[in-house]
């Protein structure tokens, strides 16, 4: 049984012969109708929505890393979702941001990154702290010795 596929607006539908279904990997869901037309349908929503948002330049400030990326990366917030959930463009990639984590998006100022550079920098100097808590304790007479 071989599978046929299309291509509309950049995105790949199949059709599932067995269920005979269309479906399409659209926001990191899979969607399936039994229609063509009606995949087409959610691709142009889809797009309508993407297109009728202004993008929101902004960055990571959480200390929680996101799917693409790490503390102070610089985002773009693409959309909204109905559930909360914010969509975000960075490293090349769309990723989603779920709604207990959105506050950690903030304004991509001039003031934001002096303040993310200051603590990427206190970041260093508890790593540093850290090692030297581990070399003095690796240090210590043991009681119990293996």
């Amino acid at each position: 049984m071989s599978e046929i596929k299309t291509e509309y607006r950049g995105i790949v539908i199949g059709f599932d012969e067995h269920n005979e279904e269309w479906s399409c990997e659209l926001a990191d869901k899979t969607w399936r109708k039994t229609l063509l037309a009606d995949v087409k349908k959610k691709i142009d929503a889809f797009y309508k929505a993407e297109n009728s948002f202004t993008k929101i330049p902004s960055i990571w400030f959480g200390r929680e890393r996101y799917s693409g990326g790490k503390f102070g990366s610089v985002v773009s917030i693409t959309s909204l979702a109905a559930d909360g959930d914010v969509w975000i463009f960075a490293d090349g990639k769309r990723s989603k941001v779920r709604e207990n984590q959105r506050n950690y998006l903030c304004a991509d100022t001039p003031a934001n990154r002096a303040i993310i550079e200051k603590i990427i920098a206190m970041d260093g100097e508890i790593e540093d702290i850290e090692a030297q808590i581990r070399e003095a304790s690796a240090s210590a007479e043991r009681v119990f010795k293996d």
